[in-house]
């Protein structure tokens, strides 16, 4: 959601399938955020960020995530058992 916020057009939102409800609540409790014309910091946008919530397990293919490469990933909470 941040890399949305401070000016990314498209940003995937992926965990595991447990984890994707939450991922789906969050987005929509901060949907109001993103959907702001005044974008990050006062800057202009001319178009609400689009923002996407996919299942993605890293131990997969990511060919349904959408065209490769992807500009920028962002990883937090990386820890496998």
């Amino acid at each position: 959601l941040c890399a949305a916020f401070f000016g990314a057009a498209e940003t995937v939102l992926t965990d595991t399938e447990s984890h994707i409800p939450i991922l789906e609540k969050n987005l929509e409790a901060n949907a109001h955020l993103l959907s702001s014309s005044a974008g990050c910091c006062g800057a202009a946008s001319p178009e609400p960020a689009r923002v996407v919530v996919q299942e993605f397990d890293w131990s997969r293919s990511a060919s349904h995530l959408g065209p490769a490469p992807f500009d920028v990933i962002l990883g937090t909470d990386l820890a496998y058992a």
